[in-house]
């Protein structure tokens, strides 16, 4: 689906599977730099994308929002679930993105506000990227787990740009990369887990939480090396797998924030207060055990 077009434009449960494989030509859905336009993208699934391509590639001055829990199965190397190179709002609700290697699963390159709260990041090669110099990034209440190099990577074009996170469980070699001196970090009431990966701040790398919070005065409410506690285990295969157990010390441990925007997690549910830490609050009647069936 290509829009070169003005307007906002709504895609609800779109299902797009193995595109232009062969050629390696195409996204799923594009949205050109022409385009003035505003993208919708509500639920649907997206599997098996081409190398180096996007499933949801949005190039425009207008907002795109990502809500209703899309699935994004990034198989081909070098693909991004979502690439965000306009000039407006990216707001995404909810998600659950799965990748291999070679790229970020989200990257969000907007001289606007990226605001990302209530999604699944697996895989690839970093969780998310935020490059632009004068954007913002609110990450709040995800779940990030097993990159390849880093969990979050905030980086500028050489000027400034800001990140915020929180209530975040990251588990990555580096947990936060922010590469350059521009680049401001506010952290806190994150969980990063076992893998007791680093923390880098402008090309100097602290091996430990601890190190990390004395240097930056970063993530004082922040705790590493807990298990989370998961239902489906230390790495889980599907979204219901990444809810939180009885025993989780992630439950609860987060603090109540306000985005700007409805700040719900991955089901669609409001966070209780104090919310607990990822994409997936702590409901009556959340079953014990995952679902089998890939979500």
């Amino acid at each position: 689906i290509s829009v070169a077009a003005t307007g906002t434009f709504t895609i609800d449960n779109l299902t797009c599977y193995e595109i232009d494989q062969a050629g390696g030509t195409g996204d799923c859905i594009q949205v050109y730099d022409s385009a003035q336009a505003s993208l919708i993208v509500d639920g649907g699934s997206y599997t098996k994308e081409t190398s180096f391509k996007q499933a949801i590639r949005f190039f425009s001055s207008g907002s795109l929002t990502i809500r209703g829990n899309p699935r994004i199965d990034i198989q081909g190397t070098g693909a991004q679930g979502i690439s965000m190179e306009g000039t407006g709002t990216f707001t995404m609700t909810s998600g659950y993105i799965t990748g291999t290697t070679g790229a970020p699963l989200i990257f969000t390159h907007t001289s606007g506000l990226t605001n990302i709260s209530g999604t699944i990041l697996v895989g690839g090669d970093y969780g998310i990227w935020s490059s632009h110099a004068t954007g913002t990034l609110n990450a709040f209440n995800n779940t990030i787990h097993e990159q390849a190099i880093a969990g979050v990577y905030h980086t500028t074009d050489g000027a400034g740009g800001s990140l915020d996170a929180k209530n975040n469980y990251i588990d990555a070699p580096t947990n936060i990369y922010d590469a350059h001196a521009s680049a401001t970090t506010t952290a806190s009431f994150n969980n990063y887990g076992p893998t007791l990966g680093a923390f880098r701040n402008n090309g100097t790398e602290y091996a430990t939480l601890a190190l990390w919070q004395s240097a930056s005065s970063q993530d004082a409410n922040s705790d590493d090396g807990v298990a989370p506690a998961f239902v489906g285990g230390a790495s889980p295969i599907t979204a219901e797998g990444f809810k939180l157990g009885a025993s989780s010390a992630l439950r609860g441990a987060g603090k109540g924030l306000n985005m700007g925007h409805a700040h719900r997690d991955y089901g669609d549910r409001p966070f209780n207060a104090p919310p607990s830490i990822g994409a997936w609050e702590v409901k009556g009647g959340d079953s014990a055990a995952p679902r089998t069936a890939r979500q």
